[in-house]
């Protein structure tokens, strides 16, 4: 989980979320115990609403970092469940986006206490989690009770060597080495040249590692 901006509202949301919210609201308020239906709730569900989110998030979820486009469809993610909060369904700072794995795991926990993390209002996202280096792999570290909460929700551990944990660190190992050779000689011409590597690579999947692996080293 990494820091974002959020962009502006999407036209969508911006012209329909009130009428959206108002319709939604009078109908659980008559209907207090029937499901609500899909029609009422997913009018957040919109491609511009979604496009903004994939430029947000660079495709990779707000959780545990992961490129989803090319592999799975993402998801819309409601850090306030839109089933304990309906008021907030239609809300844009409360939409991010989520691979499909965080978002099932998450599902429609809430934890008031200690909430799971925003990516965009929680800053710097350092303060609440790190990393260790464990048996299997570079673990997702609570520094909060929140970031513990957002590890907990988001299963941010899951599948050891061959999940998360595994993919993170095979990733540090490929940056220290970078790092060895930029810290060998910083002020060769080619350190400019790795440098921008390195650069490059915190902003793809799972980038925060190489943050970490920087942090680490001094740099």
């Amino acid at each position: 989980m990494r820091n974002v901006t959020r962009s502006k509202v999407p036209a969508s949301l911006a012209t329909g979320a009130a009428k959206w919210r108002r319709e939604l609201l009078r109908w659980i308020q008559a209907n207090p115990t029937a499901t609500v239906p899909k029609a009422l709730v997913n009018g957040y569900a919109q491609d511009d609403v979604r496009d903004a989110l994939r430029k947000m998030y660079r495709n990779q979820c707000c959780y545990c970092e992961g490129r989803i486009k090319d592999v799975a469809y993402d998801h819309i993610e409601h850090r306030r469940p839109k089933s304990k909060f309906p008021e907030r369904a239609f809300d844009w700072d409360n939409l991010h986006l989520a691979c499909p794995k965080c978002n099932i795991k998450k599902g429609e926990k809430w934890r008031e206490s200690a909430p799971i993390l925003d990516a965009v209002v929680d800053r710097p996202i350092e303060d609440h989690l790190t990393y260790e280096f464990g048996g299997t792999g570079m673990i997702r570290w609570p520094r909060s009770p929140r970031g513990a909460t957002t590890v907990e929700h988001a299963d941010l551990n899951r599948d050891g060597w061959d999940g998360l944990p595994g993919m993170r660190g095979r990733i540090y190992f490929e940056a220290l080495k970078v790092i060895r050779q930029l810290k060998k000689n910083p002020e060769a011409p080619e350190a400019v040249v790795v440098r921008h590597e390195l650069e490059e690579k915190k902003k793809m999947q799972y980038g925060s590692v190489i943050d970490f692996a920087l942090e680490e080293a001094g740099l």
